[in-house]
């Protein structure tokens, strides 16, 4: 008697999260293995073209936000005196 599952290992998507695990989950489907690595490089790709971009926006956004972002007082809050 053994209460082990059988599996097939292998790549699996989660379109609900987004998510690619080597263990099958509910609602994952099966890569297979070429696709996955036609998929690798092209994903790596992807991160070094946009992630300069999405740190120059980044930057910009730090930069430009205190401009037209309405000043908030800096009220200290009171004391709190406990009962003793």
């Amino acid at each position: 008697m053994s209460n082990k599952k059988e599996t097939s290992t292998g790549f699996y998507f989660n379109p609900s999260t987004w998510d690619i695990t080597l263990h099958k989950t509910d609602g994952s489907k099966k890569i297979p293995l070429v696709f996955m690595l036609l998929l690798a490089p092209m994903l790596g790709a992807t991160l070094v073209l946009f992630l300069p971009f999405i740190g120059i926006y980044l930057f910009c956004k730090e930069l430009v936000t205190p401009l037209f972002s309405p000043r908030v007082q800096d009220n200290k809050p009171e004391a709190i005196h406990y009962r003793q």
